[in-house]
């Protein structure tokens, strides 16, 4: 209700839609009561187009029921991925996300008519960044060709987790500040051509997949 409240301020200055930031919104464990009382009040007193993210291990664990709910309110959503590879995922926090949750969460998107951009983070500390993230997009060919993908660079900022553990390692990263790495180059610093080939495979990701 908060929310709906706060959310009446767009109808003065009507967007074409609205984007909820939040990691996933199928979060907590009575996410179809919570979730089918929103999407009520929404559409009743709000009804304006929203866009949001979703995870996949969420996805490939939703009824009938709560993915009904997500088509019915989210026209397009947006899931994190992050990367394919094993040993990234392990430094995102994301080991429990396997090929076959990823797998599991486009089928149910497609089942349901939901279409969606998937997302994936390039240029983590690892011993070759640039064949780790044609390891991700080869992979994304096979799984969903038919998505929009995005790719992002990675980006450090101070106080987190991954800069404290960066900082530990001694591995050398940007300041967040710097204009530099909001070209599409990672925090993560790596030779010159490779800081270009990640930049690239960033900005070519969602072409590489489809075509």
């Amino acid at each position: 209700e908060d929310l709906i409240k706060e959310a009446r301020i767009f109808l003065k200055y009507p967007p074409r839609e609205v984007f909820l930031a939040d990691d996933d919104c199928l979060q907590g464990e009575d996410a179809q009561a919570w979730l089918n009382e929103f999407s009520f009040l929404w559409k009743k007193k709000i009804n304006l187009p929203i866009t949001t993210y979703i995870s996949p291990f969420a996805l490939s664990k939703a009824s009938d029921s709560v993915m009904r709910t997500v088509a019915s309110l989210f026209p397009f959503i947006n899931m994190g991925i992050q990367s394919l590879n094993i040993k990234t995922l392990k430094f995102f926090n994301r080991s429990f996300q396997t090929e076959d949750i990823i797998k599991k969460a486009v089928a149910r998107l497609r089942k349901f008519g939901i279409h969606a951009r998937l997302e994936l983070i390039f240029g983590a500390p690892c011993e070759d960044p640039v064949e780790e993230a044609l390891f991700s997009i080869q992979k994304m060919q096979k799984i969903a060709p038919d998505f929009s993908c995005a790719a992002y660079a990675l980006i450090i900022f101070p106080g987190t987790a991954l800069y404290k553990y960066l900082q530990e390692e001694g591995i050398p990263f940007s300041d967040p500040k710097s204009p530099f790495i909001h070209s599409g180059y990672t925090s993560v610093q790596y030779d010159e051509v490779t800081m270009e080939k990640i930049r690239k495979l960033t900005k070519l990701c969602h072409f590489f997949i489809s075509h």
